[in-house]
């Protein structure tokens, strides 16, 4: 009879300890899903991020830009185009 108890427990206990491996397996699974797409989502957001950074820097750049062009009006100094070759002038300001 206890022999026949001794059994009764060790099939009880392997039919547990295979449902464990299923429910551990399943869950895994479930975990490494959720990571991946979790992971995809936040490398989205980091890359639209990214893109609206340069976009502002540009237009930070252009800003700084127009600024200093307007100080430099400001101080008497026009503004010469881009394409003008720069007056050379001494430490002084005076041209040469």
């Amino acid at each position: 009879m206890l022999a026949a108890r001794i059994d009764e427990l060790a099939a009880a206990l392997a039919a547990e300890q295979a449902a464990r491996v299923q429910s551990d397996a399943a869950l895994a699974a479930l975990i490494e899903g959720s990571t991946d797409s979790r992971v995809d989502r936040l490398l989205g957001a980091i890359e639209r991020q990214g893109e609206q950074i340069a976009e502002l820097s540009t237009h930070v750049g252009l800003l700084a830009q127009a600024v200093a062009q307007l100080l430099g009006e400001d101080a008497g100094q026009p503004v010469q185009e881009e394409d003008a070759e720069a007056k050379r002038v001494d430490l002084d300001g005076n041209p040469y």
